[in-house]
């Protein structure tokens, strides 16, 4: 374990890099690999403990600056077809069939992790959200805080859990423009109020009341009004960029219906929704 811990820090790679690796340090090197991935399951028995003592060390020692916390959510896959309870097959970011584990990661306004969630490879992003948050606050003792979070994070069952806190929490989710209602379109599309910043960059803001749809106790969807500050910003870089990814998927998506034989499922990726029939 202390040779995981000393290579992360210093030669971060594989377990079994690290393993080739081991003779870089001044200790006993008289173990196996199978020894090295055996001692994986103390490490997942003693994990909680772990975290809060890392947690507790970091506030002592640097400080915790949490006026911030940033989530998002990642998946690992397996070299394995079998499904388990855990390993499922899942929307995989890496556009792969394999069954997938999904992980949920809280870092503070630093970067410093704070905690991590794992989650069978099936479970929708947005629902690693709350059972994450809500762990947090009890074991960290973080106070109020603001979570900062990609669209995969932005519904309203989300939204509504983390303002009604005790300590009442705010959110800066990302939403997508294409799928927001009609009053929200047109705001963004009024060209009036926006501030430059330089010559590539215009942004504005409004407060505004938006109603959302909440999971009630018994599983209906009532309607719940939040009152929100909604940024919206303007980017020639970004936009650059976007017109970039569109034309690359546009140029493939050209040869998948020219040449569908070329191409299966997962090499199709980005392009397919291009094509119709």
């Amino acid at each position: 374990m202390k040779m995981l811990v000393y290579s992360r820090l210093l030669f971060p790679a594989s377990k079994k890099s690290s393993y080739d690796d081991r003779e870089h340090f001044f200790e006993k090197t008289d173990y196996s690999l199978d020894d090295v991935y055996r001692c994986l399951s103390f490490l997942d028995k003693h994990k909680e403990n772990l975290q809060i003592w890392l947690n507790d060390h970091i506030k002592e020692n640097y400080g915790r600056d949490t006026s911030l916390i940033y989530y998002d959510v990642t998946n690992y896959y397996f070299e394995t077809d079998e499904q388990t309870d855990f390993l499922r097959k899942g929307v995989s970011k890496e556009h792969r069939p394999n069954p997938i584990v999904q992980m949920g990661l809280f870092m503070d306004n630093q970067g410093i992790p704070i905690t991590y969630e794992l989650f069978p490879g099936n479970t929708n992003d947005c629902l690693t959200y709350r059972p994450n948050f809500g762990r947090i606050k009890k074991q960290f003792d973080l106070g109020r805080v603001i979570s900062v979070a990609d669209k995969g994070m932005t519904t309203g069952d989300n939204i509504w859990y983390t303002i009604n806190t005790p300590t009442h929490d705010g959110y800066v989710f990302s939403m997508s423009i294409r799928g927001a209602e009609k009053s929200i379109k047109d705001y963004v599309l009024e060209q009036e109020g926006y501030e430059w910043l330089g010559t590539e960059y215009k942004r504005k803001s409004r407060k505004s009341p938006r109603t959302i749809q909440v999971s009630s106790v018994s599983g209906k969807k009532i309607k719940k009004q939040v009152n929100e500050k909604q940024v919206v910003f303007w980017s020639e870089k970004y936009a650059k960029r976007a017109k970039a990814e569109r034309e690359a998927a546009l140029t493939k998506a050209r040869d998948l219906a020219k040449n569908p034989g070329n191409y299966i499922r997962a090499t199709s990726y980005g392009a397919a929704k291009y094509v119709k029939k």
